[in-house]
C-alpha cells in the first residue's frame, strides 16, 4: 500500500515503552543511573537537561544505537534491550538543523521514512498542508 509520507506518520502506529532501571557506563565512567521510564501509547514525552546529563543517550539506547549496560528496555511488552535498531521500529531525529541544512523540515522528516522498502518514493509522494518545499536536492 503506498501512501504520502505524511499519511504514513498519521498511520504509524504508536508503542508502550518501558525502561527499568537502566544503567549505561563507559568504562569507569557511568553516565545513566538506573533510569526507570514508562510511556504509554499515545504520550508525548520530551527530556530536557543541561549539556552532558544522558538525554541523547537515553535516546540512542532507546533506538538500540547504544547498548544498555545493565536494566531492561520494552517495546509493547517486548523486551528489545538487546535487539538490533532495525527490529525496534524506532527512530531519532536530531536536534541540530545542520545534518541537512538543504532540506526543508518536512524533507528531514520524511527522509528516512522514504528510504525503507515499500514505502513512498520523493517523486511520488503528496507534501502536508502547510509544509515548505525547499526545491534543494
Amino acid at each position: 500500500m503506498d501512501l504520502p509520507a505524511h499519511k504514513l506518520l498519521e498511520k504509524s502506529a504508536l508503542a508502550h515503552l518501558t525502561l527499568e532501571n537502566v544503567h549505561k557506563s563507559f568504562g569507569d565512567t557511568k553516565v545513566i543511573h538506573g533510569v526507570d521510564l514508562e510511556v504509554e501509547d499515545g504520550e508525548f514525552t520530551v527530556f530536557v537537561g543541561p549539556s552532558g546529563c544522558g538525554k541523547s543517550t537515553l535516546l540512542r539506547m532507546i533506538a538500540g544505537l547504544e547498548t544498555v549496560t545493565s536494566g531492561s528496555l520494552s517495546i509493547d511488552n517486548v523486551d528489545v534491550t538487546s535487539s538490533d535498531p532495525s527490529e525496534r521500529g524506532v527512530a531519532m531525529v536530531f536536534q541540530s538543523y545542520a545534518l541537512y541544512p538543504h532540506m526543508s523540515v518536512y524533507d528531514n522528516m520524511a527522509f528516512r521514512i522514504e528510504d525503507e522498502p515499500g514505502r513512498v518514493s520523493r517523486s511520488r509522494q503528496t507534501r502536508a498542508p502547510g509544509s515548505r518545499y525547499s526545491g534543494a536536492r
